[in-house]
């Protein structure tokens, strides 16, 4: 029933509180914030710098087949044989057990890409034949796959690849029966008594 003065000054009687309005609305700006947070998580870290190119010591790795900065030979890559490059490496402090290396490309802002980890390389072998198999062990690659993966790069223009080599002061331990590009560079971190990188260049022009 309204109310005396309802009745004589003509209000209007008191609205109902609507509290599940208020509860929809906290509900809404909590899935709008749980939503942007999500879209954030997803975005590439464009300021995450690239992984650095060190030159430790007097270690230095070249190849007979091509310069450092120059252009790959097609025979390396998945257009033409697919096989491993020939490295070679000179340098090595004299305490050096054994190597490791690594075949690496940065595809865009806080990615790194694997196409090759051999590690446990005997201490004398400062080589690797053309298509090398059977020295050190092989590790995986971002393809899962323990082999070379000969690079095929989609997008034009020229790609930047690294070969680095590591020298070690003894055979790494690992926490994974699984050896990634991650595993190994984690075991090496306090063994490394030197390292080089082998920088080249690779363009398709079929694509």
């Amino acid at each position: 029933m309204r109310s005396f003065q309802q009745v004589v000054f003509n209000e209007p009687p008191p609205r109902r509180k609507k509290p599940w309005l208020k509860i929809g609305l906290v509900l809404c700006l909590i899935i709008g914030v749980l939503s942007s947070a999500l879209l954030l998580a997803q975005v590439p870290k464009k300021n995450q710098a690239a992984p650095k190119i060190i030159q430790k010591g007097d270690l230095k790795v070249t190849s007979p087949d091509f310069e450092a900065n120059g252009k790959y030979p097609i025979e390396f890559t998945g257009d033409g044989e697919g096989i491993s490059p020939p490295l070679k490496w000179s340098g090595a402090p004299k305490e050096t057990k054994c190597y490791a290396l690594q075949l690496w490309h940065v595809p865009g802002p806080g990615d790194v890409k694997s196409y090759w980890v051999l590690y446990n390389i005997p201490a004398s072998v400062t080589s690797l034949e053309k298509n090398s198999k059977g020295v050190g062990q092989l590790g995986y690659n971002d393809k899962n796959r323990k082999e070379y993966d000969p690079m095929k790069s989609k997008g034009p223009g020229p790609k930047e690849y690294h070969i680095t080599v590591y020298a070690l002061s003894e055979e790494p331990k690992f926490k994974s029966e699984k050896v990634t590009r991650t595993e190994l560079l984690n075991a090496i971190k306090d063994i490394t008594l030197a390292e080089s990188t082998l920088s080249y260049t690779y363009e398709r022009k079929n694509q």
